[in-house]
């Protein structure tokens, strides 16, 4: 993601961008790092509904805040998380999986990419949301768990878009529904949980621009300006799209106000489940 929008940024300001990737400790090493850089408007972090919300909520020891270290400039994109079953299981709706997990609490089962990772946190959202129970199987990263699912190792899963849409068109898993408040344009015949009758239930996989704290207001007003120009470039919409997400925008206070609730949203769901990061 980042890459893609890098690459149309520049049509925009008429500057070089450069992507520097800094992995480790679920996004805490590259923006621990971003939030040390000079608030100048030049360094912008690409940060996630993980690293500005669920590591929050997980880690009281984090080495960064989203809100005392860093500004919002805008939300980028948006994407659902995907439920999908093994096609052996006698599930087709979220109320015949909810039906069929409460028939047997623990039984059934759901695999995530480790503890405390989205898919964790979706499915747990999930299951206290319907009042039923599953048995959690971590595994160490996404496309292990979507292989154990294939099998009938594991019986669903909560995963992210890009994985996840091969094996749906291969029938290799069955997708059941997706999400966020509105169907995805990548599968549109899949309902959204809202609409399969879940109330109460919406989640967002989102990615957004966030600078250092401090960075003067009018270089924030710029980089949105610009940021929201990029995202409205022809042929945007679908590289992004094919990434499984989808334009979304909007201000600097809207994204704040999105950080400020996702993370107390993740932080009762931490202490309610008693969720533990790896």
């Amino acid at each position: 993601m980042g890459r893609t929008i890098a690459q149309r940024l520049v049509e925009v300001i008429g500057q070089q961008v450069v992507v520097d990737n800094r992995p480790g400790a679920g996004g805490t090493v590259g923006v621990s790092i971003a939030a040390q850089a000079a608030p100048d408007g030049y360094t912008l972090l690409l940060g996630s509904v993980g690293m500005l919300a669920h590591n929050p909520a997980l880690k009281p020891d984090l080495p960064y805040s989203p809100l005392r270290d860093f500004t919002p400039v805008t939300l980028l994109v948006t994407s659902p998380m995907l439920l999908a079953v093994n096609p052996a299981l006698p599930v087709k709706s979220v109320g015949e999986l909810v039906a069929l997990a409460r028939s047997s609490p623990g039984k059934y089962s759901y695999a995530s990419a480790g503890s405390g990772s989205s898919l964790h946190m979706t499915a747990e959202l999930f299951l206290r949301t319907a009042g039923v129970e599953m048995l959690h199987v971590p595994y160490k990263g996404a496309n292990p768990a979507l292989v154990d699912l294939m099998s009938g190792r594991v019986d669903a899963i909560f995963s992210t878009m890009p994985p996840a849409i091969p094996q749906v068109k291969a029938g290799k898993i069955r997708a059941v529904a997706v999400t966020t408040r509105a169907r995805s344009a990548a599968l549109p015949d899949v309902p959204t949980v809202l609409e399969s009758g879940l109330r109460g239930f919406e989640v967002s996989n989102w990615q957004g621009i966030v600078v250092p704290a401090r960075t003067p207001a009018a270089r924030v007003r710029r980089l949105n300006r610009d940021l929201l120009a990029t995202l409205a470039l022809p042929g945007m919409a679908e590289a992004l799209l094919a990434q499984g997400s989808e334009a979304a925008g909007g201000t600097p206070e809207a994204f704040g106000a999105l950080i400020r609730s996702e993370i107390e949203t993740y932080t009762r769901l931490v202490k309610a489940a008693g969720i533990r990061a790896e």
